[in-house]
């Protein structure tokens, strides 16, 4: 973490291996893997992810990426880690104004997997980002937040018909129960 100094990854090579395999059956054989990292604080869970993710940038393989972390604070907002997942990949800022919240989710969508704007009002408004004047959520809350949750499937169907796609989730044990349900 200090710049200009770089320290090598100690005690962790054989799960860093085991990521590796994994990330190579995913690639070559199109096979769903779930990897999870287990450990007390202090570990080298996040570092061994940073290793893998610096390993992983290098390879000639195309996949798309979605980071998210947990807090402790999200622990208690509903689709907080979702939020957390794609404010990474949309690059969406904690001060954005909902108009630039909505031009990144669209234009995100539409870069991934074609224009989609429905898709991408859906997955916003599940995330909290503020879309409840599109014209695309009418209906009970439930409802929507049940089309909402398809979307999100439907999304990743057809992002992973062009590449793997990697979810890396850090800090689960804080997470909410409806981005762990999700």
């Amino acid at each position: 973490g200090v710049e200009g100094i770089s320290t090598r990854m100690v005690g962790r090579r054989s799960e860093l291996e085991q990521l590796q395999k994994a990330y190579f059956n995913a690639v070559e054989e199109s096979e769903t893997q779930v990897v999870t990292v287990i450990g007390d604080p202090g570990l080298g869970k996040s570092r061994l992810l940073y290793e893998f993710a610096t390993w992983a940038e290098l390879r000639p393989e195309m996949y798309f990426i979605f980071r998210g972390r947990a807090t402790p604070a999200m622990t208690h907002r509903p689709y907080a880690m979702w939020r957390d997942l794609i404010s990474f990949r949309f690059e969406i800022l904690d001060n954005d104004d909902p108009a630039a919240v909505r031009q990144k989710m669209e234009t995100g969508i539409s870069k991934l997997i074609g224009a989609d704007d429905e898709m991408a009002h859906l997955m916003g408004h599940l995330a909290g980002f503020g879309f409840e004047d599109s014209a695309f959520l009418g209906g009970e809350p439930g409802a929507i937040a049940e089309r909402a949750r398809g979307a999100i499937g439907l999304f990743f169907q057809r992002l992973s018909a062009l590449d793997p796609v990697v979810l890396q989730l850090d800090d689960l044990h804080h997470s909410d129960d409806a981005s762990l349900d999700l």
